[in-house]
C-alpha cells in the first residue's frame, strides 16, 4: 500500500485526533503510532469519564427541550419574533455551505446573524462534548453525520417539523434524527480518460490493471471510509455472491469470509492513500489526464463538475452495492442560547414546508439527495433508486477494533 501527504487520525470511540505525516511508513513504525494513539484514546476517555457536576443533566436536557417546544411545530412569524429577541444563532457545521445559508438566511430574516464554524465532524463531537462538561453552551445548530450517541447522553436534541416532514421520502421519517442530506462513496474516474464506467464491481478493483491506480482515504483515520469497508464485511455473502458472478466459481477464502477476503485482496492491489477526498477528486480530474486512476471519494465532490468543470463522473451501477448510504443531520445542541433562532435556520436550510426557500440550493447539488419527494433532483438517479448498504451502528461498534488491526496487519 502507497501512502501520500497528511492524514488525519481519529478514532470514534476515543473521540480524540491526530496528525501523522505518512509516506511508505514500515508497519513495526504503523503500529507504534497506533499504539501511541490508542493511549491517548484510553486516557481521553478517563479524563470524561468524570461525572458530570449536575447529576440530574439528562433529565434537565429534556426539561430543556420541552421548555424550548423542540417537539412542537411553530408558525414561523412567531419563531422570527423570537429569534429576533435572541439576535443571532451559532453553528457548527461539517460543511462549508453554511456561508451561503447564512447570506439568504439574514436577507430573509434582517435581525438575527448567522455564525457559522467549519468543523471536521470528529471535532465537532471532541469539541461539542467538552463544552458541554464545563458548563459552557456556545452552539445552537449542530450539523454534522447522524450521531444517535450524542442524543441519547443529552448532548445533542432533535427537531422535526411536522409540516416538513409531510414532503419526507418515508424512509426517511424514521429514527431520531432530521436527515438533511444523503451521500454514497462511489467510484470516481476521469471522463477523459475513459469514455464509459471503468469498472462495474468492487471485485474489479482486486485485477491486476488497477494495482497502485485506486485513490483512498485511509480507512482508519477516516471513519465514514471504515464505515464502507466495514458494510462490505457486513454484507460478505453479497461479495461472495458478487465474485462468483463475476468468475463463475466460489470464492476460495483465505479470510473468514468473502468480505475480509476482498479487503486483502484490495490492500495487496496496492491502493495509493490520499490525505482527503477533495484531493481525490482533484487528482482524477485533471483535465487530459493520462494516468488513468480511479478513486472512492464522497458523492458530493460531484459538485465540483457543475462549479469547476471537472471532467469526472461517478460510476452508479456497481455490484454487489454501490456504496454504503451517508447520512447527514441537524441537531440543536442541549442548552443552545439561541433556540429559536436554531428552529428558524433549521427549518430555512431544510427548505421550509415547500421545499422552495434558498438555504436548501447549497444543499441540492449533484452527488447529494435531499431526502424529500417535493423538490427536483440533479441525480441521475433518484434517493429511493440508489442501490447501497446501510451502516448498522451496533455492527460497526462491534468490530471496528478487529477490522482495523486487520488492516494494519496486511499493509505491506
Amino acid at each position: 500500500m502507497k501512502f501520500d501527504q497528511l492524514i488525519i487520525v481519529h478514532y470514534r470511540k476515543g473521540r480524540i485526533g491526530a496528525l501523522v505525516y505518512v509516506k511508505r511508513i514500515p508497519l513495526v513504525f504503523i503500529f507504534v503510532i497506533s499504539l501511541v494513539i490508542v493511549s491517548a484514546c484510553n486516557l481521553e476517555e478517563k479524563a470524561n469519564s468524570v461525572p458530570n457536576t449536575n447529576a440530574n443533566e439528562q433529565n434537565d436536557g429534556e426539561s430543556w427541550a420541552t421548555e424550548n417546544k423542540l417537539d412542537e411545530t411553530e408558525p414561523v412569524d412567531e419563531l422570527y419574533e423570537k429569534a429576533k429577541e435572541e439576535g443571532s444563532v451559532v453553528i457548527y457545521a461539517k460543511s462549508s455551505r453554511f456561508k451561503d445559508v447564512k447570506t439568504s438566511f439574514e436577507a430573509e430574516y434582517p435581525g438575527i446573524t448567522v455564525e457559522p464554524y467549519k468543523i471536521s465532524g470528529p471535532d465537532i463531537v471532541q469539541k461539542l462534548v467538552r463544552e458541554h462538561n464545563a458548563g459552557v453552551y456556545n452552539s445552537d445548530v449542530v450539523f454534522t453525520s447522524v450521531e444517535e450517541q450524542l442524543m441519547d447522553e443529552g448532548y445533542l436534541h432533535t427537531y422535526k417539523p411536522s409540516d416538513i416532514l409531510e414532503n419526507y421520502v418515508d424512509s426517511y421519517t424514521e429514527g431520531s434524527s432530521l436527515i438533511n442530506i444523503v451521500d454514497i462513496k462511489p467510484v470516481f474516474y476521469n471522463t477523459e480518460a475513459f469514455e464509459e464506467a471503468p469498472v462495474s464491481g468492487w471485485w474489479d478493483l482486486t485485477e491486476p490493471e488497477w494495482k497502485g491506480k485506486v485513490l483512498i482515504n485511509d480507512p482508519i483515520t477516516d471513519v465514514s471510509f471504515s464505515e464502507t469497508f466495514l458494510a462490505i464485511i457486513e454484507n460478505s455473502d453479497e461479495m461472495a455472491q458478487a465474485y462468483k458472478d463475476k468468475y463463475g466459481e466460489e470464492i476460495e477464502l483465505t479470510e473468514e469470509n468473502a468480505g475480509y477476503e476482498f479487503v486483502k485482496r484490495f490492500i495487496e492491489n496496492d491502493p495509493v492513500v490520499i490525505s482527503s477526498g477533495e484531493d481525490i477528486v482533484e487528482s482524477i480530474g485533471q483535465s487530459g489526464n493520462e494516468s488513468t486512476h480511479i478513486g472512492i471519494a464522497p458523492s458530493s465532490k460531484l459538485r465540483h463538475v457543475e462549479q469547476n468543470n471537472v471532467p469526472i463522473s461517478a460510476v452508479f451501477d456497481l455490484e454487489p452495492k454501490i456504496s454504503a448510504i451517508g447520512t447527514s443531520a441537524m441537531y440543536i445542541a442541549d442548552q443552545a442560547p439561541h433556540p429559536n433562532a436554531a428552529k428558524l435556520l433549521i427549518r430555512w436550510t431544510m427548505g421550509e414546508a415547500d421545499g422552495k426557500s434558498a438555504g436548501l440550493e447549497p444543499f441540492n447539488k449533484l452527488g447529494s439527495w435531499i431526502p424529500r419527494d417535493d423538490i427536483e433532483n440533479p441525480n441521475p438517479i433518484s434517493i429511493e433508486e440508489i442501490n447501497a448498504w446501510h451502516i448498522d451502528a451496533e455492527f460497526y461498534e462491534k468490530n471496528y477494533t478487529t477490522f482495523r488491526d486487520f488492516w494494519l496487519s496486511n499493509i505491506n
